[in-house]
């Protein structure tokens, strides 16, 4: 199914305009829901919001599942991520605090 979806995105035509628009629209309903919610704070522009993070998570999908052993298993596209992204299982990743933690030092962040 994943390499299925990455095929249609890479491929272009109108089903891959038809995911974008459906990624786009359930975009725009997290966005309400979180900014309702007090998760995130309101954008000056909400649609241009969520069509840039469903370009970006199109564009990661497609650049991970065409980057890794078995493109046709969410599964092992996931494992790979993650044995990429974090080797130590740990979960670590995901802060700086935590990132700080597992390494014992604090991480400089170029710029």
């Amino acid at each position: 199914m994943m390499g299925y979806l990455v095929h249609s995105m890479l491929s272009g035509g109108e089903l891959r305009l038809a995911l974008m628009v459906q990624m786009i629209n359930n975009a725009e309903r997290y966005i309400e829901d979180a900014v309702r919610a007090g998760t995130i704070k309101p954008s000056r522009d909400p649609k241009a919001r969520a069509r840039l993070l469903a370009r970006v998570t199109a564009a990661v999908s497609c650049s991970t599942c065409t980057c890794t052993t078995n493109p046709t298993s969410i599964e092992a596209v996931l494992r790979d991520y993650k044995q990429r992204h974090d080797p130590t299982g740990s979960g670590a990743l995901h802060s700086r605090a935590a990132n700080r933690r597992v390494n014992g030092m604090t991480p400089r962040w170029p710029g």
